[in-house]
């Protein structure tokens, strides 16, 4: 990959210990080290023996520990299983309707 494109960057790291998650925010810039060129101009070539990509943390690391995942209020929550309920009893009917018209 080519470093230079990258502008920013998210390292996230998962601990299975801790069962925590770091995450970091980076910006890269490549810039050349050792610059060098000869007075020359008729032949005036330009040296970069080395490039070195450089990391800037724009702000503190966070750790983040999973607790409980939970969407909705518990109203959302009765109404979602109670669609979920009928979706898989229509699913069960269509079923068994297409079983019926297959033995025909």
């Amino acid at each position: 990959a080519n470093v230079n494109a990258v502008k920013r960057q998210i390292l996230i790291n998962y601990g299975p210990y801790s069962q925590e998650l770091e995450s970091r925010y980076h910006s890269m810039k490549v810039v050349a080290c050792a610059f060098e060129a000869e007075l020359d101009f008729a032949h005036s070539v330009t040296e970069l023996p080395q490039v070195a990509a450089r990391r800037y943390q724009y702000w503190a690391s966070h750790n983040l520990q999973l607790i409980r995942t939970q969407e909705g209020t518990l109203g959302e929550l009765q109404a979602t299983l109670v669609a979920k309920k009928e979706k898989l009893q229509l699913k069960a009917q269509r079923e068994d309707r297409q079983a019926q018209n297959f033995q025909n």
